[in-house]
């Protein structure tokens, strides 16, 4: 594991020793070239982005990440109707991830400031992060690698594109009525024990 590691210009760097261009890799993963470029900036990208790219490049950028999220399995999966789509979007959705992770923060005795500092934020950015339900994914990864509490799993569905998403997986429960459901066609399962094995 390699926390100080620019993930973002590793791959830049990667996919130039490789000889990979920029437009072919905004291509395989249908984005644009700006968008490419503002990956190339972000020092720890969101993980779905991070697998991509490593599957795109072949070379495993998930072992510079400072932590990889422990839902038993990560899914990629076609939802068919708008039931199963809000009835997912609403699970844990209870759950006010910003207030979770102040109250972790304070029970633990964390000076703010020292959060801060080692996101390379404001007070008042953090206080901003902890006033929403569900802060984007970049960020829980983040405090949940600084905390070492797995925030990720109150992030049950994010979206891809129209009808295709990512799910992590925290319960065989929820896993099995994914997979009994008729408006659910899963895509790829990722195990992170495959993952998390070389940090």
């Amino acid at each position: 594991m390699t926390p100080d590691t620019h993930i973002g210009k590793l791959m830049r760097d990667i996919a130039k020793k490789r000889n990979v261009s920029t437009k072919y890799l905004a291509e395989k993963l249908g984005y644009t070239l700006d968008n490419i470029y503002k990956i190339f900036k972000r020092r720890l990208p969101d993980y779905e982005l991070v697998m991509r790219i490593s599957n795109i490049l072949d070379y495993d950028f998930a072992s510079h990440l400072p932590f990889v999220p422990v839902a038993h399995r990560q899914l990629i999966i076609l939802i068919a109707d708008n039931d199963t789509k809000n009835q997912l979007l609403n699970y844990n959705a209870n759950v006010h991830i910003g207030t979770l992770m102040h109250k972790i923060i304070k029970e633990r005795n964390i000076p703010i400031g020292l959060i801060a500092d080692q996101l390379g934020y404001t007070k008042r950015n953090i206080y901003k992060i902890f006033e929403r339900c569900k802060p984007d994914y970049d960020i829980v990864l983040r405090i949940s690698a600084l905390l070492e509490y797995d925030f990720t799993i109150y992030l049950q569905l994010q979206t891809i594109q129209y009808n295709q998403f990512i799910i992590l997986v925290a319960d065989d429960e929820l896993l099995e009525k994914l997979r009994n459901n008729s408006a659910v066609e899963i895509i790829k399962a990722i195990d992170f024990n495959t993952i998390v094995k070389q940090l």
